[in-house]
């Protein structure tokens, strides 16, 4: 009859455990994790935004955010506790391929989508900027 360790016995049930774990964090408590590594994706956006054209920047930073959540997410799902202590290496390294992904999709699926989105995003950058504009000159006109 052999004897079974702690040790034998958590390495039969962990990964399941783990697992029961990740789901009841999941479909209880995202708006914590979320809240959690908020400042951390709100850097990686920003800091991945600078790199876009300004009209670009302007239109899609929200979708962006939107991505690093959700690849935020799937990060936990598929992290792996005993590899590595911390699961944030991988999920920016995950979310900035996914943000890289978005912005190849959104470029390269249609070329015409892309005229679209190149044009929509100019016309809110010129707005935008015609706005600032006009109000320098309202400004100026009442002094």
């Amino acid at each position: 009859m052999t004897v079974l360790t702690a040790q034998d016995i958590w390495l039969t049930i962990s990964e399941k455990v783990l697992n029961n774990i990740k789901v009841f964090v999941l479909q209880n408590h995202v708006d914590k994790v979320l809240e959690h590594f908020h400042t951390r994706v709100d850097y990686i956006v920003r800091r991945y935004a600078r790199f876009l054209p300004t009209y670009v920047a302007q239109s899609e930073v929200d979708d962006l955010k939107t991505i690093a959540q959700l690849e935020l997410l799937e990060t936990l799902k598929v992290w792996d506790q005993t590899k590595s202590l911390e699961m944030w290496p991988l999920a920016q390294a995950r979310i900035i391929g996914a943000m890289k992904d978005h912005i190849r999709y959104i470029t390269k699926s249609d070329p015409s989508r892309f005229y679209d989105w190149i044009t929509d995003a100019a016309y809110v950058y010129m707005a935008t900027n015609d706005r600032a504009d006009l109000n320098i000159l309202l400004k100026q006109g009442c002094s």
